[in-house]
């Protein structure tokens, strides 16, 4: 979407960064792809719907302890000091690269079916 901190948008430029608004999805699993790791050190989140984009991109994921991203990412996402977690991600690229994408296959549209099938017979029980 559009900026929300021109301020910030502008600084992140000029260091070099590629700030983009909304982007459609071929363009976003292209970024995914050739991205050497996703960071995202947030505290608090939902699903966690970009990691698993990244997983399934066979993009290292590098991640704060927040519980959400924990379930998403499992043991495929590299949790503590993100700069640490970004040179791992980086020296061993293949094996994250590979573990994410094994970790993304778990999260497919029948299973979550299942899943909400399972919660919803539970609650009419």
């Amino acid at each position: 979407g559009p900026p929300k901190e021109p301020e910030l948008v502008q600084a992140l430029r000029d260091g070099g960064a590629d700030v983009r608004g909304w982007v459609s999805h071929d363009e976003l699993a292209g970024l995914y792809r050739r991205a050497a790791a996703l960071v995202l050190p947030s505290r608090f989140e939902g699903f966690g719907v970009p990691v698993l984009e990244a997983l399934a991109s066979g993009t290292p994921v590098v991640l704060s302890g927040d519980a959400a991203l924990r379930e998403v990412a499992g043991d495929a996402g590299i949790y503590g000091d993100i700069a640490d977690g970004v040179r791992r991600a980086l020296a061993e690229r293949e094996r994250w690269a590979a573990a994410g994408i094994e970790r993304a296959r778990r999260f497919t549209w029948e299973e979550t079916a299942r899943l909400t099938a399972a919660v919803y017979r539970e609650a009419l029980a």
